[in-house]
């Protein structure tokens, strides 16, 4: 993914603008911000992603907002992975009224 953060633990309310904020008062520049949202419902699905401008800054975001309180939820602040084929593609298994052997 490049230059782009994870940040999960978000609460629901919080706002693109919001995230920005955080990484604007840790000193940290964003060039996007994208609060990942549930495709039917627009509702947040509690996580975002930040893109900056080189992985120092990624390893500066980390280390400056990982384990902080943002709109009352603690934030958990990663370098974002790239998501693989297999992983874009699977059907997530279980949970249906299949067959399964005992």
């Amino acid at each position: 993914m490049g230059n782009k953060v994870y940040v999960g633990n978000i609460a629901y309310h919080t706002t693109n603008e919001r995230i920005q904020e955080a990484f604007a008062g840790a000193g940290i520049p964003t060039i996007s911000v994208d609060v990942v949202r549930d495709r039917e419902t627009q509702q947040s699905r509690g996580f975002a992603f930040v893109e900056v401008a080189d992985d120092s800054i990624v390893q500066k975001a980390i280390s400056a907002l990982h384990n902080t309180m943002l709109d009352g939820k603690i934030l958990v602040v990663n370098a974002a992975q790239e998501r693989t084929q297999q992983t874009a593609t699977t059907p997530v298994s279980g949970g249906g009224r299949g067959s399964r052997s005992r």
